[in-house]
């Protein structure tokens, strides 16, 4: 599958981080129990300690978000190779993507995307698509696989991906492996 390779990397940023944490957690538990430390000292020790992790982490945040949007954009490049759309006639790509933003309701989506697929107006067919993704409506995205089965595994992959980075599970599962708490006055 397409996403394994991304699953991969972000388990690997996941484990970075669950190891920073850990390196926090250890630098917290020596300045509580280091008897040479006074109360500021300790908070000074851990300040720089909550500083340098928290750095490392949000580096490790960007470089997930960095991955996630990348596969994306890779994977919508690939799903409009495998439509046949080259993409030669911006014009009709502007007015494709423009009406495509206009549509408010799955329903209509759909009865736009079913018409563009009849007709093999693949730029409209493209943009209703990645509209439907953007709004999470299966429907469209079902009929597009439906229309399209050599873009199948592309849409599914566009799809899965989309949800993993916009549910809001996934976003606070995100948030909360690149969080190390509030800093050290809460020791």
């Amino acid at each position: 599958m397409a996403l394994d390779a991304l699953n991969t990397e972000i388990n690997t940023l996941r484990d970075a981080a669950a190891s920073e944490i850990r390196k926090y957690q250890a630098d917290r538990e020596a300045a509580k129990t280091n008897p040479n430390l006074s109360p500021a000292g300790k908070e000074a020790v851990l300040k720089d300690s909550h500083k340098e992790v928290q750095g490392a982490l949000d580096g490790l945040r960007a470089k997930e978000s960095a991955a996630i949007n990348t596969k994306l954009e890779s994977l919508e490049r690939n799903l409009h190779t495998r439509l046949g759309d080259n993409g030669s006639d911006i014009l009709a790509m502007r007015d494709a993507e423009e009406r495509a933003d206009g549509l408010k309701e799955q329903n209509d989506a759909l009865r736009a995307f079913t018409r563009a697929a009849r007709t093999q107006d693949k730029s409209l067919a493209y943009a209703i698509i990645r509209r439907a993704n953007e709004m999470g409506w299966g429907l469209v995205l079902d009929a597009a696989s439906e229309s399209y089965p050599a873009a199948g595994e592309a849409l599914r992959d566009i799809r899965n991906l989309t949800r993993f980075r916009d549910d809001i599970t996934q976003v606070l599962a995100r948030e909360m492996a690149y969080s190390i708490g509030r800093g050290p006055s809460s020791y």
